[in-house]
């Protein structure tokens, strides 16, 4: 592991409250479209792993070490998109759509380990119009991102809008993964600060 110029990077104790996250998704899993009880005990369980996982991570330090911390990003966030996911498919009462979405999450996933360097060197400095598209949904926000979900979810409905924002998500996903393909598979340290 990697502690490098890291050990003074203010950002490395975000990783530890952001596991907020998944423990949202997941209580959406639990309680949305409503109650249920083994959709309860699975997010209890999961709740509980997240939860240890940052509690260790803050006890023993390890947000100061490159490939922990991006690696439990990856694990918080790979979670909150599962359980989005889940939710989507509860809400539809099928579990397909959760496995067709699980599957655009695998691909993604897959693709940005395999394109690690070209996928942020897209977002980086964008050359083709899907970069410059993502770069402008990056401008957005999160407060003009809450506007547009609340207007979509209003207007196009939840069943429709939830699998959008999962795809749209999903930038993210690969943004992340391709972080811990360069940094802590290839050991390409200077990728980070990218």
């Amino acid at each position: 592991m990697n502690l490098g110029p890291y050990w003074e990077d203010p950002l490395a104790n975000n990783v530890i409250p952001s596991v907020i996250l998944p423990l949202i998704t997941i209580f959406s899993f639990m309680f949305y479209p409503e109650k249920s009880d083994t959709a309860v005990i699975v997010g209890l369980i999961a709740s509980l792993v997240l939860v240890a996982a940052s509690v260790i991570t803050k006890v023993k330090n390890l947000q100061y070490y490159l490939n922990w911390r991006l690696g439990v990003m990856m694990l918080f966030i790979d979670s909150a998109m599962i359980f989005m996911a889940l939710t989507i498919s509860r809400a539809y009462g099928k579990f397909l759509p959760c496995i067709l979405l699980l599957l655009l999450m695998l691909i993604a996933i897959v693709l940005s380990h395999k394109f690690a360097e070209r996928y942020l060197d897209e977002l980086h400095s964008p050359k083709t119009k899907l970069g410059k598209m993502i770069i402008l949904i990056g401008f957005i926000g999160s407060g003009g991102g809450a506007m547009i979900g609340y207007i979509s979810t209003q207007t196009i409905g939840a069943h429709i809008a939830a699998p959008i924002i999962f795809i749209v998500a999903l930038i993210v996903v690969g943004f992340i993964h391709a972080r811990f393909q360069l940094v802590a598979i290839e050991k390409k340290y200077e990728a980070f600060d990218r």
